[in-house]
């Protein structure tokens, strides 16, 4: 929007069920996660104040639904130029974004049981997924993660060959040490 190096605005992607959960689900019950979503924003608004949205839109156009949320983190008593400032580095420490994926992902969970009547419970949280990603580093982001998802296939593979060919060869082995020595004699053809 602007030529500075500061960020005026942020997103974040709220996303739950990964491909494999939604690869067989209806589109009722696919677009039943709009209100669950719309919960979300509520959440978030409750947890970070901070952080004014201004746009928060559902996709559907990929394998599992999920939301994209536009707002700018604003921080008050600036003691330089402004009292309210976009203060992305002050409000999203480390910590504190450790903080609000584990509230956001208990109130996700919350409203997905609410809405689907059920009692679901999430995976545990992986490390390393919280990233800072700049939109310009985004190009090939797609295409990187199936070839990735490919390679991870390739190598599952071949290590499923290779428990095969183990296994084979514990079955020779296994084959030749219970094989009884023959008498030998110069009359055996």
């Amino acid at each position: 929007m602007c030529n500075s190096q500061n960020d005026i605005a942020c997103e974040i992607i709220i996303e739950l069920g990964d491909m494999d959960f939604w690869q067989d689900k209806d589109d009722e019950y696919r677009f039943k996660i709009i209100d669950v979503y719309n919960e979300q924003i509520q959440d978030l608004n409750k947890i970070l104040p901070s952080f004014k949205v201004a746009n928060a839109t559902i996709h559907f156009d990929e394998t599992s639904p999920h939301m994209h949320v536009i707002g700018v983190p604003v921080i008050e008593n600036c003691k330089r130029c402004m009292k309210k400032q976009v203060g992305k580095s002050q409000l999203f420490t480390k910590t504190l974004l450790s903080e609000i994926q584990d509230k956001m992902r208990n109130a996700c969970i919350r409203s997905y049981n609410k809405f689907y009547d059920v009692d679901s419970k999430l995976k545990a949280k992986q490390k390393g997924r919280n990233q800072d990603i700049n939109v310009k580093e985004m190009d090939n982001y797609r295409e990187m993660k199936k070839k990735l998802e490919q390679e991870r296939k390739k190598l599952e593979n071949a290590n499923e060959q290779t428990k095969k060919i183990n296994n084979s060869s514990k079955d020779i082995v296994e084959l030749l040490d219970n094989l009884k020595p023959m008498p030998f004699s110069k009359n055996n053809s």
